[in-house]
């Protein structure tokens, strides 16, 4: 019996595919509040993050005169190659329609 348990990779939906691409277009990742702004849903970005394409991290930023933490995410390069492997399978003449 094994010591732990092995997370089931997460199947990437068209808006898994869409957050990472946003996330894989940033340099510097991208402000949670940005991506919700973008329809993506709070439960959506914890699944990518829970499953390992993506990662969060809190940094402090000022904002009016105040200090406060801001969330940003980031993709990994688990999400890069998920993406890369998704792109494949989906240009792929079989998934296309297009014969050999």
């Amino acid at each position: 019996m094994p010591l732990f348990w092995k997370r089931k990779p997460l199947s990437l939906t068209v808006e898994h595919r869409r957050a990472l691409r946003l996330l894989a277009s940033a340099a510097d990742g991208r402000p949670e509040a940005l991506l919700l702004a973008h329809g993506l849903t709070a439960t959506l970005l914890a699944e990518l993050q829970a499953s390992k394409p993506a990662t969060i991290s809190v940094h402090p930023t000022r904002a009016g005169g105040r200090a406060i933490m801001v969330r940003r995410l980031w993709i990994t390069d688990a999400g890069r190659q998920a993406l890369l492997l998704c792109a494949t399978v989906v240009g792929s003449p079989r998934f296309s329609g297009q014969s050999r």
